[in-house]
């Protein structure tokens, strides 16, 4: 096995270990958990595009457009197939609110250097 395969196998693990999503009858978000991925967590807050939440050292970001911000970054940053993080942002545990979802009520993250460009 090549260090990039191990690398690439480890950064996935990573990511799948940190994130749940949150979903309301309107509106998802994506949770990146900073206690597990802490540099993840520092990723996703870049990411932001203003449309996001931060609640006890996690990072919540809206499904429209900052999850796929958080995607194609992670996928540059760390040379992983764009399609593998996809897949495994898809694959995440879904924590489903009727009616408003707890996320509502976080802070709102103000855009991040990467996200502000979107």
């Amino acid at each position: 096995m090549t260090t990039t395969t191990n690398h690439t196998t480890e950064t996935l693990a990573t990511l799948a270990a940190a994130i749940t999503w949150h979903s309301d009858n309107g509106h998802g978000w994506l949770q990146i958990d900073g206690h597990r991925a802490p540099a993840l967590m520092l990723l996703a807050r870049e990411c932001s595009t203003g449309y996001d939440y931060a609640h006890d050292g996690s990072i919540y970001l809206e499904e429209d457009c900052s999850v796929g911000v958080f995607a194609r970054t992670i996928s540059a940053r760390y040379n992983i197939d764009p399609d593998n993080v996809r897949a495994t942002i898809s694959a995440a545990d879904d924590i489903y609110t009727n009616g408003d979802s707890p996320v509502r009520t976080y802070s709102r993250l103000a855009a991040g250097r990467i996200g502000k460009n979107y």
